[in-house]
């Protein structure tokens, strides 16, 4: 299914790169884990109040690169920005004027949007046809090409994942839920990405709200999404997961994560995940986390919307995984760490049946895989 993006902010609406080739002018730095934090540093209460105490709590600003790396001076906390001239080379970060922005986490180079009625103004739209148009994303990349902006010729969409690696959870509705002292100009509901909707028979692909940051998709033929060009490669190790010696545990060369195979409430018994995916709200979930984690000693925790959208496979539903290394995963919806900033208990799930990222209520009962 495709959805129009709603005037106002539906409440239960229905997600990596790495290293990249780089000019002479800027070489990326080497970084570990992949994937950018979400930007989140407070912690829900059990009566919905937002604090910065999160000991104890096993919330997604416990951990992370916005605990470890918090510092603000070149991207709010946990991420890590650089800014770019038009030839790609680097510049101050109380630089006025900028072309691009690479991101150090991911090492992926990114479109800065202008309001200056050029090639980049943030207030032109586009269909995702690919068909060449003119009013098409594809014109709009193969330009971007010409151009060779930032010293590049390699611009393309984003994958969900990549453009989703932008997205600032740490700030609330309307947003924009991204850095705008890195990326202004960035306030919009409906940016395309290159990944396609699974088996939709009306061609439709996935885009990012950066109202919120929650993930869904739309007809290509949509002539109102945004659009904001990636410049990268994707590189993994090869093979990307791997299994553990007991066939419990998947570890993610690309973010650094190691995977409960089985869903909470399954066990791995040497073939399948046997028994029964259990339910839990958002606080029943966070308490058993921790409590295995201090139980194995293991570290195991419930992963935020980032890593838990990290291991979706694009183009595919039901369920939006790799069932071979995540057998028995049900289509249902999955908990976060995130809670969801600025509604009061709300946190961020994670879509089994298409890989979509949708805020629920802490209340009702889903799901959990663990990670650590």
């Amino acid at each position: 299914m495709y959805r129009l993006p709603p005037p106002l902010h539906p409440l239960n609406a229905v997600l990596v790169a790495l290293a990249v080739a780089a000019p002479a002018s800027h070489a990326a730095k080497a970084v570990t884990g992949h994937l950018n934090d979400t930007g989140i540093t407070s912690c829900e209460s059990p009566n919905g109040s937002m604090n910065a105490d999160c000991r104890g709590s096993a919330q997604d600003a416990g951990s992370g690169r916005d605990v470890t790396n918090g510092s603000n001076a070149d991207g709010r906390v946990g991420f890590r920005f650089l800014k770019l001239a038009t030839d790609g080379s680097a510049l101050p970060a109380d630089a006025t004027q900028w072309a691009c922005v690479a991101d150090e986490v991911t090492g992926l180079v990114w479109e800065m949007k202008t309001v200056d009625g050029g090639l980049h103004d943030a207030a032109r739209r586009y269909t995702n046809l690919g068909d060449g148009s003119a009013a098409d994303a594809s014109t709009f990349v193969a330009a971007v090409g010409r151009q060779a902006l930032c010293g590049r010729t390699d611009w393309r969409l984003p994958a969900r994942g990549e453009l989703q690696g932008l997205v600032d959870y740490g700030k609330s509705y309307p947003g924009p839920t991204i850095d705008s002292d890195w990326f202004p100009n960035s306030d919009g509901y409906s940016f395309w990405t290159s990944t396609v909707q699974a088996s939709d028979p009306q061609g439709a692909s996935w885009y990012v709200n950066f109202m919120d940051g929650y993930t869904a998709t739309l007809v290509d033929s949509y002539a109102f999404g945004e659009v904001r060009v990636v410049s990268g490669t994707l590189t993994e190790g090869s093979p990307r997961f791997t299994l553990s010696a007991n066939g419990k545990e998947v570890a993610d060369s690309r973010t650094g994560l190691v995977w409960a195979r089985c869903s909470l409430g399954q066990d791995w018994d040497g073939a399948a995940c046997a028994g029964g995916a259990a339910k839990h709200t958002w606080q029943e979930s966070l308490r058993i986390a921790a409590a295995i984690a201090d139980r194995t000693g293991k570290g195991w925790r419930i992963p935020n919307a980032k890593e838990i959208a990290s291991i979706a496979v694009d183009g595919q539903a039901d369920p939006a995984l790799d069932t071979t290394l995540f057998p028995g995963t049900p289509s249902k919806l999955y908990w976060s760490s995130s809670p969801y900033m600025g509604f009061p208990f709300y946190a961020w799930t994670f879509f089994g049946y298409d890989g979509s990222v949708v805020s629920e209520n802490v209340t009702e009962a889903h799901l959990v895989r663990l990670v650590r």
